[in-house]
């Protein structure tokens, strides 16, 4: 049976909107709410939605979060039992949004994710290179990225999740695809994406560190992509967005939902579209409306 592995971080996310302009330095009344999260488990739940047999590798603390994000994995299908149980507080995540319902301020304590080693991961090895595909982000530290993209031989995506933990990729070797927004990318090659022209030198560059799939997201000007020495352009679309976060996730699962039914990459590229285009609309982080069979509809 195919399968794809997951590996990464698994956080209790907590959301904060308010209900008028923040103001610095005082107690703004807001609504909350509690989300199950982490990039590496939104890919994972969103590949499962998408009917994908999902294998998802994190580190769970040893507290009732953990014990709530566990259930809810395994309500929703995910394989978690490489997972592994450390003493610590769960990942947790915390997001203050804007008026406008776009991300002001983010904090976060992953802790937990550095028991993620690679004595660990090489115990699995054998699970990742019978996987169809490996994704991957950069919550890992740099000796297991390092480590999984030279002794894992499938093709691995890496989200590179935030412009602070995409520094760990600054002139390391990229594994088969690395997926980044604009900002992220920047970090990573030191080039100033402004236009077309030079959103396709920094693809080349992360050719050049390996990526024979390199993705650059800019927001409503759409995915930038280069592959087998050509580039691609996927447009925007413009939507009323509920929830910005959460949906870069969705974006790279709906791309590794469509390689892992052999489809070309433009055909992925718009599966990864229009799956982030359904968590924009959510006030979730992974949209409860997606599935393979809604997916393959809107893409035809």
């Amino acid at each position: 049976m195919k399968y794809v592995c997951v590996i990464g971080g698994a956080n209790i996310d907590i959301f904060v909107s308010p209900y008028s302009q923040l103001v610095l330095r005082d107690s703004n009344p807001s609504r909350i709410h509690y989300a199950y999260g982490g990039v590496a488990r939104n890919i994972a739940e969103n590949l499962t939605r998408l009917q994908v047999n999902t294998h998802f590798v994190t580190a769970f603390g040893q507290d009732n979060f953990a014990d709530l994000l566990k259930q809810d994995c395994l309500r929703l299908g995910m394989d978690i039992s490489s997972s592994s149980t450390f003493n610590g507080n769960t990942s947790t995540y915390i997001c203050v949004n804007d008026i406008s319902k776009d991300m002001f301020l983010g904090a976060s304590d992953m802790d937990i994710l550095s028991n993620i080693s690679v004595d660990l991961l090489s115990s699995l090895l054998t699970l990742f290179n019978n996987a169809t595909a490996i994704v991957i982000d950069t919550n890992l530290n740099v000796e297991v990225l390092d480590y999984l993209i030279s002794n894992v031989t499938q093709p691995i995506f890496i989200e590179t999740v935030s412009c602070a933990k995409a520094k760990k990729l600054i002139s390391r070797r990229l594994p088969f695809s690395i997926k980044a927004n604009s900002y992220e990318a920047e970090v990573i090659t030191g080039v100033s994406i402004t236009d077309q022209t030079s959103c396709h030198e920094a693809l080349l560059k992360l050719n050049k560190q390996g990526a024979v799939l390199p993705i650059i997201t800019c927001g409503k000007e759409g995915s930038y992509y280069y592959y087998n020495g050509k580039f691609g352009h996927n447009q925007g679309i413009s939507v009323i967005s509920g929830n910005t976060t959460g949906a870069g996730d969705s974006f790279l699962a709906g791309v590794v939902w469509g390689y892992q039914q052999g489809k070309d990459v433009d055909y992925c590229l718009r599966a990864g579209s229009l799956a982030s285009i359904l968590t924009l609309q959510s006030d979730k982080p992974v949209s409860e409306l997606l599935s393979s069979d809604y997916l393959t509809t809107l893409l035809k």
